[in-house]
């Protein structure tokens, strides 16, 4: 059971991250409880619909590419899992063109992740989301742009 939870949690974080870059709102959103909180730096949604207005704010003429490593997935019962998992966010504004790739010379940010899971009716589910950025793109005292780590 254990070795089931831990793939299926992985797989959601996985889930979230390509939703994101396909721009698959509605998709990212079910990926979160009715009452899920979220939380990037010191800005934070509670709710599905909070949830729904920051990515419908932060994924707007954008493109972005998440890598996730290091998933860490701690099973505490048969509805209940914690986990930890890196971001390196590869962002910038633009829509994608095949063929001609958007121009990066670094990633905009690496982040840490803790969420914290619970099983649905509909399956494994984000209860909780927290990202904390640890190398930033941007200069001291120059903000990202809104929403820049979703």
């Amino acid at each position: 059971m254990q070795i089931e939870i831990e793939r299926a949690c992985s797989r959601l974080i996985l889930l979230y991250a390509q939703a994101i870059d396909e721009g698959n709102v509605e998709l990212a959103v079910g990926c979160y409880t009715e009452d899920a909180a979220r939380r990037i730096g010191n800005r934070s949604a509670h709710g599905r619909e909070q949830i729904q207005d920051t990515l419908d704010a932060a994924m707007r003429n954008r493109v972005s590419c998440h890598v996730i490593s290091n998933i860490v997935i701690d099973v505490l019962s048969e509805t209940r899992a914690v986990g930890t998992s890196y971001l390196t966010l590869w962002r910038a504004p633009g829509k994608i063109v095949l063929g001609r790739p958007l121009m990066r010379r670094a990633p905009s940010g690496i982040s840490r992740q803790q969420d914290e899971f619970v099983l649905t009716s509909a399956g494994w589910k984000f209860a909780a989301r927290n990202s904390d950025q640890i190398f930033s793109a941007f200069t001291e005292g120059q903000l990202p742009p809104s929403g820049s780590l979703v």
